[in-house]
């Protein structure tokens, strides 16, 4: 049976379904979140400036479920926590990052927030376009199979937007799986240790503009052309201007000449936006509108559907790493 994976930015209707996933992620670890601690994810879930991702996987009968998601939040100085909401953070109470499986470690989860020893996480100033991943979770079933590097990579997409550019995250220093599935996804340690629980490194990585594609129907453009096919310039003279000034990448380097003859596959960057230029294939049919015709294309036609079906077959999952939240 064919599956088809698929991720988009979350809502509030999603939050039962996010909390769902938090739970039988807790249940395959032993854990019985109780009724105040669900509380406290529905609180992240939901508060302002949260940023989540969910992960659909939709079967043969196009039936969806949600089997994974990712929370990403604003990113504070100092020790780096996110957003913060007091004593009871639920990555506070050992359901973040530090995914220890110890008895002793379950046992005390939670006690030490109530005793003040945790009071300094999350009261530090918010950091300008930091975003802290406090919450990346994927249903048991469905562990090691792509699901959570490619919630990894689309919160990454979708924190373009809202304007933040870098992303971090700490993680147990025993916590293989999760250092595995953030070293494979490109994010690398920035050598900052802390104490959640046990010693904790923070991964850290410069995010970029997420990649767009762009079909066209021809054998070939020209980079002038895609500028103002894909809508990063309106005329042929803002395209010159910015060329000019070397502030248009192809494949990450800057590229000056506007006639450029593009490949497909090459990716163009320009005002905080990339595109990858889609020739079509010579043995298929491409006479539906999803392809734009670079002599008559209104640039709103561009395709800008992000399919991370192919992302399944990834070996880098690893759904159940509760980000410590610090």
């Amino acid at each position: 049976m064919r599956f088809v994976l698929e991720l988009r930015i979350g809502t509030a209707q999603d939050a039962d379904d996010a909390v769902a996933v938090w739970r039988a992620a807790q249940g395959a670890r032993g854990r019985r979140p109780n009724g105040a601690r669900v509380a406290r994810v529905l609180d992240k879930l939901s508060a302002p400036g949260a940023l989540l991702v969910v992960a659909e996987l939709e079967d043969a009968d196009a039936v969806a479920q949600v089997v994974g998601f990712a929370l990403g939040e604003p990113g504070r100085v100092g020790t780096g926590a996110g957003a913060g909401h007091g004593r009871g953070d639920p990555n506070r109470d050992g359901d973040g990052c530090s995914n220890s499986n110890s008895n002793s470690d379950r046992d005390r989860n939670g006690d030490r927030d109530r005793n003040g020893d945790r009071d300094r996480d999350g009261d530090g100033e918010l950091e300008p376009g930091l975003l802290h991943l406090s919450m990346l979770f994927v249903l048991p079933a469905h562990q090691r199979r792509g699901v959570g590097s490619a919630l990894l990579e689309g919160i990454a997409d979708a924190a373009w937007s809202p304007g933040y550019r870098r992303l971090q995250v700490w993680t147990r220093a025993d916590n293989t799986d999760a250092r595995g599935l953030y070293e494979a996804c490109g994010l690398e340690l920035s050598g900052r240790e802390q104490d959640l629980d046990g010693p904790a490194v923070q991964y850290v990585a410069e995010l970029e503009p997420p990649i767009r594609d762009l079909l066209i129907r021809s054998d070939g453009l020209r980079l002038g052309q895609l500028l103002k096919l894909a809508g990063l310039v309106e005329t042929g003279a803002q395209g010159k201007e910015l060329l000019a000034a070397g502030l248009v990448q192809v494949d990450g380097e800057v590229e000056l000449r506007r006639g450029r003859q593009l490949t497909d596959g090459e990716v163009v960057t320009a005002r905080d936006q990339s595109v990858r230029l889609v020739l079509p294939d010579p043995d298929a049919d491409h006479a539906g509108p999803d392809h734009a015709d670079p002599d008559h294309a209104d640039p709103d036609r561009a395709n800008e559907d992000h399919d991370h079906a192919d992302r399944a077959n990834e070996d880098h999952d690893h759904p159940d790493h509760n980000h410590q939240d610090r």
